[in-house]
Parts: structure tokens; sequence; C-alpha cells
């Protein structure tokens, strides 16, 4: 609505007798806000548009009164002489309406779409606004984006597929959705640095440095343009890429829309970009800025107006410390001026970067093919592959040690016809048992194995192992049965896929965090004690070799993809056969349990696997990570093969409930663990669960910080997606038969 219905609205809010409107004002039962509208008029902005909206939180905060600004949600500044007003006489009242509202921020406290609270503003641009906000149903911190002149069916249609796109080093797109002519974009909150900021307060990166955090964006980046309909950042730049204590590279703040923002410095695109044109080559270009920027600490060419200008760019090696000249050759083509001198896509140049850099610094990448390592490697980066080395070699002999001494005191179970004995197992013996099915009925496929509860190792001979007679009473199902009722470090082994499983007893257990802990998330809190009946976890996550399996006998579907992270050849290698399956959704995950005579644990089961009955911070116990304990923070580049980190195991026995891969449940994501009696509910109501009822994920993956290793962390993923490069699931069943 125009000029003309604010002053018509006006009119009948004073005919009304209202003397004084302080907060807000209903109008023929509906809210009534004022929103900033264009209109040029003799080269003046005008605004004061009243926008009736049922379903808009506007708060109507004071209409003028004898001098003072109008103001509805927004703040304004004080009239200075330049301001242009438009007023209207109401029975003596001066009602004005500034005409300088455009880019004024929504006030702190105000609610948006029912659900996000303006906490801050953060940033504004030539179309719009950057808010730190607060979602009041998820209970979680996020940033709103605001947008004013976008198309409003390309802005839906972006910002609907950019909602699905799941990545470390993206910060992921939570909602979106329109309040009159006005776009929102409702995005993950990043907790760290800028690259802009660091390389001001430190200076320039090392090659080491800033190649791997360069790769980390590559990777980033190529998931977006290899998706079915390709994705464009549109705002690459180094204050947009935030690095997290874990010097992990995110970036944030897509773009929709308007692809430039003349007078930015640090906005250094592509010369097409200018017109509009947006393609891969051209974020090729940003990406190449952004690594210059990295390693000289300057801003390539004529930053004025944010226009490259190619002979104003200066070479990288006339810097006083000029990187090395495979490099800087790379850096320099990316950021050709003309489309057809530049890489192709950024698959085109981390593929250059991969050649020069040794392949221990490269971080872990989500492509179709290997990277190739050229010899001999940059000789500037040649010491830190050594030191890495050696401390992945000494890291090596001491998992080795141990793995070694966990294997000479194991007990070994030995089955004989269909009777269950244990053996302590020599010191330079293993013994491996293969179960047979006793039956057909697939949870009667366990054979349960109980360990006593201490088991001294002797370099002695086995001891003789005396079958049992077989009966003459025929049958035609033959079952297994424990000899012992199964206690603490009980396990059993399926005939089906072959998994061991762990015995996890009921009882009460801590769930949750505390809300003191400061490593917590609001999602994690409160603490509670939670009871729970007995039942038997997965020792490990589902592998590559036991899905197979499934395949096989025509019960489960091909992965979406038969790569890993970094590996072109993984499901059909079979050198990865034990390590856990990629590219599963929900449905694909859920049905593998199955078949396997098993289901995917709930939230709660799963904690309570992962921490013990006394809320062990990790499933170890509560010191921190290490990398003789779990696969994280990419310092494998990938995933390891399960059971990798016997140092790691939860009190029950389960292995890799830390890293390696997040893991799917039954449950949906919960915002937080108030009011258990709903949250034990199948299925929640909208407003105790997220987006609506989604799965959630448990565990950090390999890409993940230590923070996200906690037995309590939890996220979430939609149940229709497409699985990804790094996650996984593992099996539970209530009892054995």
């Amino acid at each position: 609505m125009r000029l003309q219905q604010a002053k018509h609205s006006a009119r009948r809010l004073c005919n009304r007798h209202v003397k004084e409107v302080r907060s807000a004002a209903r109008c023929a039962g509906e809210r009534l806000h004022i929103r900033r509208g264009v209109a040029k008029e003799k080269g003046a902005v005008r605004t004061g548009r009243i926008q009736r909206d049922g379903q808009a939180r506007g708060h109507l905060q004071m209409i003028e009164r004898r001098g003072h600004g109008t103001s509805i949600g927004r703040q304004h500044p004080p009239s200075s002489a330049g301001t242009q007003q438009q007023s209207y006489n109401c029975r003596g009242i001066a009602l004005k309406f500034p005409s300088q509202v455009i880019g004024m921020p929504l006030q702190p406290g105000l609610h948006v779409h029912h659900r996000y609270r303006i906490d801050a503003l953060l940033s504004q641009f030539e179309a719009g606004t950057v808010y730190a906000a607060y979602d009041t149903i998820s209970n979680q911190v996020c940033v709103v984006k605001e947008f004013g002149a976008v198309d409003g069916a390309e802005f839906d249609t972006i910002a609907a597929a950019l909602r699905q796109v799941v990545h470390p080093n993206l910060a992921g797109v939570l909602d979106h959705f329109a309040v009159g002519d006005m776009r929102y974009l409702v995005m993950e909150s990043v907790s760290g640095v800028s690259v802009a900021d660091r390389v001001e307060s430190e200076g320039p990166l090392s090659e080491a440095v800033a190649v791997e955090l360069i790769m980390q964006i590559l990777v980033a980046v190529h998931h977006l343009h290899e998706r079915s309909i390709p994705l464009f950042h549109r705002d690459i730049k180094a204050a947009n890429i935030l690095l997290t204590s874990e010097d992990q590279a995110v970036l944030v703040d897509f773009s929709i829309g308007k692809t430039h923002r003349p007078g930015t410095p640090a906005t250094l695109v592509a010369p097409e970009q200018l017109t509009g044109q947006v393609t891969a080559a051209s974020e090729v270009y940003a990406l190449g800025s952004v690594l210059y920027f990295m390693l000289t600490g300057t801003i390539p060419g004529d930053s004025q107006n944010g226009i490259p200008d190619r002979f104003a760019i200066r070479k990288l090696s006339t810097f006083e410390q000029p990187p090395g000249k495979d490099l800087a050759r790379i850096v320099e083509k990316a950021m050709a001026f003309r489309v057809e001198d530049r890489y192709e896509s950024v698959r085109e140049m981390r593929k250059a970067l991969g050649k020069i850099v040794p392949h221990v610094n490269v971080p872990p990448v989500a492509v179709e093919e290997p990277i190739e390592v050229a010899e001999p490697p940059s000789p500037g980066l040649l010491q830190n592959l050594q030191r890495v080395t050696k401390l992945f070699m000494r890291e090596l002999i001491v998992i080795g040690s141990v793995i070694g001494a966990l294997l000479v005191a194991m007990v070994v179970f030995q089955q004989v016809n269909g009777s269950l004995s244990f053996v302590p197992a020599a010191s330079t013996q293993v013994v491996v048992i293969v179960a047979y099915t006793a039956t057909p009925a697939a949870e009667a496929a366990m054979v349960a194995a109980t360990e006593t509860a201490t088991a001294t190792a002797s370099p002695t001979a086995l001891p003789t192992v005396t079958p049992v007679p077989p009966t003459n009473t025929p049958t035609s199902t033959p079952t297994i049965t424990p000899t012992l009722p199964p206690t603490l470090g009980s396990s059993a082994i399926s005939a089906i896929d072959g998994a061991t499983l762990m015995f996890v007893p009921g009882g009460n257990f801590i769930l949750g965090s505390d809300f003191g802990d400061r490593t917590s998330q609001l999602d994690e809190q409160p603490l509670n004690t939670v009871s729970l009946p007995d039942f038997w976890v997965d020792r490990t996550e589902v592998t590559v070799g036991q899905y197979q399996q499934c395949v096989a006998a025509n019960a489960c579907t091909l992965p979406a993809k038969t790569s890993s992270g970094t590996r072109a050849k993984y499901y059909d290698d079979e050198k990865y056969a034990t390590y856990p399956v990629l590219w599963l959704n929900w449905a694909q995950s859920a049905n593998y349990c199955e078949w396997a005579g098993r289901r995917l644990p709930t939230d709660m089961e799963w904690e309570k696997a992962a921490r013990g009955p006394d809320g062990n911070k990790y499933p170890w116990g509560v010191a921190p990570p290490d990398s003789t304990r779990a696969n994280f923070a990419s310092q494998s580049r990938d995933t390891t093969a399960v059971g990798t980190y016997p140092l790691g195991a939860s009190p029950y026995g389960a292995l890799d409930m830390a890293g390696n891969v997040a893991e799917r449940v039954s449950s949906f994501y919960r915002s937080h663990w108030f009011n258990l009696d709903q949250v034990l509910t199948a299925t929640p109501p909208p407003e105790e669960s997220f987006r609506g009822g989604v799965y959630g994920l448990r565990n950090g993956s390999w890409t993940d910080s230590a923070s996200k290793q906690r037995a309590a962390y939890h996220g979430f993923a939609l149940d229709n997606q497409v699985g990804t490069h790094n996650i996984g699931f593992r099996c539970v069943v209530s009892q054995l038969p």
C-alpha cells in the first residue's frame, strides 16, 4: 500500500479517538505495520507503506504526535535538515512519515514470521540487512538475512534448494519466508573469526595454511555447483569465510538476486558478474582473489569501487615474501580476466592445487576422482610433510601396541553344535568364530556369548571343548540359548550380517547436558535421569561389506553414490569392506536394520550406549578427544575402518560412537529435553519437534570438531534426503531370542 493508504489508516486511528499508540494497534481485526516501500518522486525516496498482513508480526510502535518521528518496527534516526517528510494533519496532530527509512534496521525484540526474535544488527548492504536472531521454536541462535528488491519467484526457488544443502564447510540455510514484499533467509549461526579479520590482525598466512583453508572452501563450492540444479554463493570473499576454533573454514552469508555490492572493497568479483552473469568460472575468480588476499594481505586490483582491473593487479612475484611459483601460477590463472583463460570449474582448480601440495596437508574433498599429487612436492611445504609423517608413524606405533595387547587379553567364545563355551585365548593365537543360523526368524539368528567378569590370558594350549551330544527329539526349528543371562560385557554375533552386538543393561542413565556446561548446546539441555530397559547395540557402524550382503539378497537398494569424501572408488572397492557404508538416506538405513532383524536406535538408546549410566562427557570418559580415541576434525581426511580406535570404546564396549560418521536414529530431532513425557512419544507435535518432524543424527563425524564428539551432541537430517559422505548408522535390538 502506498502513502495515501498510510494517511487513510492514520485518519481511522485518529477518528477512533486514539490518544496514544504505544506498541501495537489493531484495525479491522488485523495487525498494521509500516514497512518500507519505495517510490521515487523528484529524485527523493519516500517511504511510509502501511501493509495489512494478518500473519505478519510487525508492531505499530508509535504514531508520531506533534513533531516526533514515525516508527513501526524499525529504528528511525532523528530528522535532519535534509530529510524530507510527508505530513498529514489530523485534528491538530501532525503525523509525519520520514522519507529516509531505507536501510533502517528492525528493532531488537521484534518477532518475525511468528518465530524469529531479532537480537542485533550484524550488517547492512544495498538490498537488505543481516541480523543476529533467535529461533523461539528450535531454541537456537541463527542469522536472519532480509532482502528487499529481489524477484520473489527466483528467491523462493533458490532458497528452497539451499535448504537441502548439507555440508560441513557451508553454513546451513534453515528456513525462508516472505513478509509482504520482503524476503527472508534464515541461516545457521557459526562462531568464529573471519579470514579477513585474521589476516588483518596476523598478516599474510603461510602457504600451507592458506591452501588448506581454500581447499576446504573449494570443497564446499564444488558441492554447490555439482547439484542437479547448480547453486552459486554469489558473494565469496574473505569476510564471508569464518574459521572455527578448530580452524575449520565455513562459508557463510549466501546471496540471492543482486550479485555485486558496489563500494565493498573486499568484494572483488569477476568482470562478467558485474553484469549479472554468474557461472562456476565467476566463483573460481572469487576464490582466486581470496587466496591472493590470504597470501599477501592485500586486496588484488583497484578496490576503490570493487571493479577489478587486470592491469592494477600486482604480480605475486613482486611481494617481499612471494609464494612459490607453482602456487602463484594457480592463483593468477584463477583470476584471469577472460573466462576462457581461467579454470573451468572449482574441481579443476582443486586438482591443480593437489598437484603441488603434499597429499597429507590437503583437507577432505568430496569429489568423484582422487586428488593427483605431483612429485616432487613444493619445497616450501616439504618440512610440514616430514613433520606430520613422523607424528603419524608415532601414533601408528602406539595404536598398534594397544591393539596387540587387546588381542592377547581378549576372551574368545567358541560354539559347537549349538552350545556355547568360552576359553581364554593363548597369547599367540586368535580364534575366529562363525555363527550359524539357528532359525529362519531374523531375531532368532543371534548367537549370545556371555563373558565372565574377568579372564586372565595364559600361554597355554586351548582346553578341549566337549561337544554336546545331539538330542533324538525331532525339532523343525532348532534354537540357541545362552548358558547364562547377559551381563555387562556380554556380546552376541548375528548370523545374518555377522555384526557383533554389545549388551546394554537396563536401568537409569543421565541424559542431556547441564545448563552450566559452556560446551553444550541448547538442544542438549537440561539434564534428566531416564530409565531404559535392556537392549543390544551394534559394536560398530554398519560396514560396506555388511550392506553389500543386504543388496545381494535383494533386500536393500544401492547407495546414492559409490565414492567417499576423498575416494572416487569406495563402495565397489573391496579394501573398504570394513569401512562404514555411506550415501544412504534414513529409509535405506532403517530398511537394512529391519532386514538384519534389528532396528535403528532411539535417541535415548544411542546416548546411553555412548556415555553409560553416569553421564560421561565422551564415550571413554572426560578426557578431550585425541588421535588415539576418535577420527575427527579431518585428521584422517576421510572415514577409517570401523573399530580402528579401541581406546575410544564406550562403557558397554561400543566403538566409534565419537567420530568417523554421524549416525542416524529413529527419533525425531528435539530442540530440548524438557517435557520428557512428550519427548517419548513417537510422533511429536510440530512445536516440540524441528521443521515439523525430522529425524535426528547423533555423533560428530570425521569432519566435525572436538566439541561435536560429546556423547550428548545431536543434530538432524531430513528423512528424505540423499545421504552424505559423513553419515552412517548402527542398529539395535531389544532382546535376543
